[in-house]
């Protein structure tokens, strides 16, 4: 409401949700800003190689339908940064891991159900 009566605009890059061009200079930024070993990244390398080791659970249903919505968030969100004038904000490196950053407990949660009932078995002290 405030930002209707202020007449203020709901996006910080004028335009950006028009197609613009393809952005490939946004696309190391975007990987550097994922893969990169602070705070949580870390854990993208590791849920890969969780999805290597378990592949055929993870694109078996009913885990697929869990799969595909993180991989097409994924996607959505990186079409967002390189194909729109937003890829000004994913070179900074902070929007894009923000953006990805919610999209962790879902991961997360995925790999439990991955290791549910395999071979591969974690024990504490």
């Amino acid at each position: 409401m405030f930002k209707l009566i202020a007449g203020l605009d709901y996006i910080n890059v004028e335009g950006s949700f028009a197609l613009d061009r393809f952005h490939a200079e946004a696309i190391f930024p975007m990987l550097t800003a994922l893969f990169r070993f602070q705070s949580f990244h870390f854990w993208p390398f590791i849920f890969i190689l969780i999805l290597m080791l378990n592949w055929n659970k993870a694109v078996r249903l009913p885990l697929a339908w869990l799969f595909a919505l993180l991989l097409g968030a994924v996607i959505a969100y990186s079409f967002l940064y390189l194909f729109t004038p937003t890829a000004i904000s994913a070179i900074g490196q902070t929007a894009f891991s923000r953006s990805m950053f919610h999209l962790i407990p879902t991961s997360i949660f995925l790999a439990g159900l991955l290791f549910q009932k395999s071979k591969i078995i974690v024990k504490f002290p």
